[in-house]
């Protein structure tokens, strides 16, 4: 299945050094309602992610689902499971560039470690 709710958070095509783009990053956690320069609030992407899951999850009540995304909208959601009011840069930096996350049925579990897709 896929689905473009899934995809990363959109933000400009504006380079940045890893620096500010990471104080960036944390703007954004810590302030999910709003947009933090011109960045797709978080709280919109967490939106999208749980609708999908939550389809997905209807659709086969006693699977787990796997998710390949991106770190940001990600690590977004593995905090909103865990029942976090974000993710910490530490949390989003251990996510690879696409990554897999299986969550199982009751969305309480998350696989302990991320695996790479290979792309």
């Amino acid at each position: 299945h896929s689905d473009e709710r899934l995809r990363e958070l959109c933000r400009p095509a504006v380079w940045e050094s890893q620096e500010r783009y990471e104080q960036i990053v944390f703007q954004v956690f810590a302030a999910p309602d709003r947009s933090v320069e011109g960045w797709e609030p978080a709280g919109d992407v967490l939106h999208r992610m749980l609708a999908v899951l939550n389809e997905v999850s209807a659709a086969r009540p006693e699977q787990s689902v796997a998710l390949v995304g991106h770190g940001l909208a990600l690590s977004l959601l593995l905090a909103d499971l865990q029942g976090l009011p974000h993710p910490s840069l530490a949390a989003w930096r251990a996510i690879p560039f696409a990554a897999v996350a299986a969550i199982d049925p009751s969305h309480s579990a998350v696989t302990p470690h991320w695996e790479t897709t290979g792309a």
